[in-house]
């Protein structure tokens, strides 16, 4: 069970004040009920979940108890609601960062597959633009951190690819999008804009 307070932002006095409701579904209230709907996709094989062995029962509890009190906890609010997946600070600097474990889009072409240049990475529309409204509502930074494995079925790491938001922005293509597994479109931008991370965060 998580430890949290909760407060009430008066707009009157521009404050916040501690709440006398402190349980957690009272932010449910300003929705309406969710709409349950069918599955879009089927559910994971077993095997497909071997690659956690390789972590630690504290962090894989962790990651679940996050994502228990996003998707059942909160599962009456009909809102997209969207976590934030944490935060770099460097030299007095504090930057959002959204992460994300997978490989570049490689083209199945024989003749594109080996270049770079073709290969793409993804990112969400509905996240994208929610760190996009807090990038411009509190002038954080926000960096998009790839967490590049080999495949799906081994995830064996190869290389942290690290942009920030304003350069996804820049090198996205607009016309075309890919359909998202949360229901919403993926944009896409040229694998080749994105760096090393050590490399971006020497530059801060």
């Amino acid at each position: 069970m998580p430890t949290f307070e909760i407060y009430e932002y008066d707009k009157s006095s521009d404050v916040f004040n501690y709440s006398l409701d402190q349980s957690f579904l009272s932010i449910t209230k300003f929705f309406p009920n969710k709409k349950n709907k069918s599955p879009k996709y089927n559910l994971r094989k077993r095997d497909q979940f071997d690659y956690l062995n390789q972590y630690d029962l504290a962090t894989l509890i962790k990651i679940y108890a996050t994502r228990y009190f996003v998707d059942n906890i909160l599962i009456k609010v009909n809102k997209n609601l969207i976590d934030l997946d944490g935060f770099v600070v460097s030299e007095g600097n504090l930057i959002l960062v959204e992460v994300k474990e997978k490989s570049p889009a490689i083209p199945a072409s024989e003749t594109k597959k080996e270049d770079e240049e073709n290969w793409t990475y993804g990112w969400d529309s509905r996240r994208l633009l929610w760190y996009l409204y807090l990038k411009n509502k509190i002038q954080l930074s926000v960096l998009y951190n790839v967490r590049q494995i080999d495949d799906r079925k081994t995830r064996n790491f190869i290389q942290w690819d690290s942009l920030f938001i304003d350069e996804f922005l820049n090198g996205v293509s607009w016309s075309a999008s890919r359909g998202g597994g949360g229901g919403e479109d993926t944009l896409m931008a040229p694998y080749l804009f994105f760096r090393r991370l050590d490399e971006v965060l020497q530059d801060l």
